[in-house]
């Protein structure tokens, strides 16, 4: 048997976000671009809602869900 039911999680961070870029003129008028960029968080606890009732699910420090994302960027710009 299958059920499929439907819910809504939310929850809630503090985080920050750090980010460096760097430009290099390749010809006129035009330039290439380099950027990496680090986002930190972690969801301590989140609210199940099941349509019916919300319950709030506090996790254990091992089962802490980490939001850490790095990202590297590169890009191409022309200007005048």
């Amino acid at each position: 048997a299958v059920r499929i039911d439907s819910y809504k999680i939310n929850g809630q961070s503090f985080g920050f976000s750090l980010s460096a870029g760097y430009d290099i003129e390749i010809a006129k008028n035009l330039i290439l671009g380099f950027q990496v960029s680090y986002l930190y968080g972690t969801l301590l606890k989140y609210d199940l809602n099941d349509g019916v009732s919300t319950k709030t699910i506090t996790l254990d420090k091992e089962e802490y869900e980490s939001l850490n994302r790095l990202d590297f960027s590169v890009g191409l710009r022309f200007f005048k």
